[in-house]
């Protein structure tokens, strides 16, 4: 099986609810991932964008010093068709500091493809 990287995008914020990133892609079959980072123990509440149906695949907390709480998530989405400058928004739990970086992938098993 090959793998295609087919798009990236991403973006900060910093004492905000939300992040957004724009990604275009060009091909069909798309898996979109989300890797969010999240910070003063908040968490993803939801991943929207792309007429896209967004599911998370997986969310792990770590305590560092100081009792701060760094999020990482992953979301996941199945493209059908190709983007053209699609906003992805990501909702947080409360204001904070956030990262997102989004990638498409283009040749994974549609059904499953974190297996």
């Amino acid at each position: 099986m090959s793998f295609t990287l087919d798009g990236t995008g991403g973006g900060v914020c910093a004492t905000a609810s939300s992040v957004a990133g724009t990604i275009s892609t060009t091909m069909t079959d798309d898996i979109l991932v989300a890797v969010i980072t999240t910070g003063h123990n908040q968490y993803v509440e939801n991943v929207a964008g792309g007429g896209l149906q967004w599911q998370r695949q997986r969310c792990e907390h770590i305590i560092s010093s100081g009792s701060q709480d760094l999020g990482i998530e992953v979301w996941w989405a199945y493209a059908p068709t190709a983007l053209t400058s699609q906003t992805i928004t990501v909702t947080f739990s409360g204001a904070m500091y956030g990262t997102l970086e989004i990638f498409a992938v283009n040749g994974c098993d549609l059904h499953t493809p974190f297996d």
